[in-house]
């Protein structure tokens, strides 16, 4: 059974399903501030939240597929830990896959994970 919580602060909605994901939408006005306001008609229509299983960066990179003469990049958005980095093995098959295929990797984290993912681009 799926116990599934929507709640709202200020110009935030937030969709949990608590310990599996959590889903915030922040609602801005033209000058980046939270604003309810700025879209009082404003409305949902056909949202889907869904969880699927994580892959992790060493299992996408061991079967990639590129369209030939593609620019690489990988990106990755995670606000955590990547704990595949804590692994010997899994790391180096990161960084030669990275290395050897030429892919550009790009992060967007948060402070929790800024020192771990700046030490892979360095």
């Amino acid at each position: 059974m799926v116990s599934l919580r929507l709640g709202s602060t200020g110009g935030t909605i937030i969709f949990e399903e608590p310990g599996i994901y959590k889903v915030t939408l922040t609602v801005e006005d033209d000058c980046g501030d939270s604003d309810t306001a700025s879209q009082p008609q404003g409305a949902f229509k056909n949202l889907t939240v869904s969880s699927k299983t994580i892959k992790t960066l060493d299992d996408i990179l061991k079967k990639p597929s590129w369209r030939q003469n593609a620019q690489k990049f990988l990106v990755n958005i995670s606000d955590v830990q990547y704990p595949e980095f804590n692994n010997p093995q899994k790391a180096a098959v990161i960084y030669s896959r990275l290395l050897s295929n030429g892919i550009y990797f790009n992060v967007l984290g948060t402070g929790t994970n800024r020192s771990q993912a700046q030490s892979i681009i360095v």
